[in-house]
């Protein structure tokens, strides 16, 4: 069973002033945060997927950036966004799909 962020960090006693969380999607770990003691102009969200940055911005996320992250710097990437009818299994990735699909087989990769 996962434990909730602000849980683990109460049980801990970590004092947390900010964060950067890479593959925000739809920031669904923005309540725990603030419960967890973080002001939301002190979270920032990177996402890989425009559509979903242009939709948090637009439900009022400022603090958001369409990037993606990798070893170099100015490289252009391939970005994989994988569709499944499960929400748990959902995902993007800079990953080969190949792999990823023998582990998540009803994941479908869009083109």
């Amino acid at each position: 069973m996962l434990i909730p962020y602000h849980e683990l960090i109460k049980k801990y006693d970590i004092k947390v002033s900010g964060i950067l969380h890479v593959g925000a999607h739809e920031c669904e770990e923005l309540k725990d945060y603030l419960n967890g003691g973080v002001e939301s102009n002190n979270i920032y969200w990177v996402e890989g997927q425009e559509v979903l940055v242009n939709n948090m911005k637009n439900k009022g996320i400022s603090n958001i950036y369409h990037a993606l992250i990798d070893i170099e710097d100015d490289k252009e990437a391939t970005f994989n966004i994988f569709t499944c009818n499960d929400p748990i299994i959902e995902s993007s990735e800079q990953l080969i799909f190949g792999p990823f699909n023998m582990k998540y087989p009803l994941l479908k990769e869009h083109v």
